[in-house]
């Protein structure tokens, strides 16, 4: 157990959203924190953080979440805030089949940066504007799959409260991972030292062989 969790802080996860540029990145962060939603959003040029307190499960975390970039120009410094990473949200605009094609190079983007363990979700937002949608909903549940990533639609203007849902998902299922390697963690340093205490025997066992030769 960490100081943390002695002391009963929260652990801090750090969430990135990222896809092409006006697929509504900020409004979702923006509305998942109680700030609202803006039809004026201008694009994020570089990145755009805050944070948000949430409950899963009893135990309390802070999430860090990242707007990044979706600009081209702006990709190489937008791959700077991808570092440490643990929940990344790839989102695309359902009216805009090129943002939902976009997924893949943004995918692979994020797996050749991000080191870490780490979880994917797949969002298509503007789900309000289902009428002149590009993109279907089978579409979206297809590529989640083939990335096995939990999918969602949501909409940061209509139902933002989705969107948050989501994100507590995610969080769940990355701390399973958290979870499943300090198991891991645990294990090994017990069979280190099972390992450590044969050795010291061994050598204990060969060196009373020397003295009584």
């Amino acid at each position: 157990m960490s100081e943390k969790e002695e002391d009963g802080d929260s652990d801090e996860i750090k969430i990135i959203l990222i896809g092409d540029s006006g697929v509504g990145k900020t409004n979702l962060i923006n509305t998942c924190v109680g700030l609202g939603f803006n039809d004026s959003e201008n694009p994020t040029v570089t990145g755009y953080f805050n944070s948000k307190t949430m409950t899963v499960n009893d135990k309390t975390y802070t999430l860090n979440l990242w707007d990044t970039a979706g600009q081209e120009s702006y990709r190489g410094l937008t791959q700077l805030f991808f570092r440490g990473a643990e929940i990344i949200i790839l989102v695309y605009d359902i009216t805009s089949k090129k943002t939902f094609e976009s997924l893949d190079e943004w995918y692979e983007i994020s797996e050749d940066t991000i080191n870490n363990e780490h979880v994917y979700g797949i969002v298509g937002n503007k789900n309000d504007l289902y009428i002149n949608a590009e993109v279907t909903e089978e579409e979206g549940e297809e590529f989640a799959k083939s990335k096995n990533s939990k999918f969602k639609l949501v909409s940061a203007k209509a139902t933002p409260k989705n969107f948050i849902r989501f994100v507590e998902e995610l969080v769940m299922d990355y701390k399973k991972i958290d979870i499943s390697e300090r198991t891991m963690s645990v294990r090994l340093n017990k069979d280190n030292r099972d390992k450590n205490k044969e050795h010291k025997s061994k050598m204990k066992e060969k060196c009373g062989k020397c003295k009584n030769s």
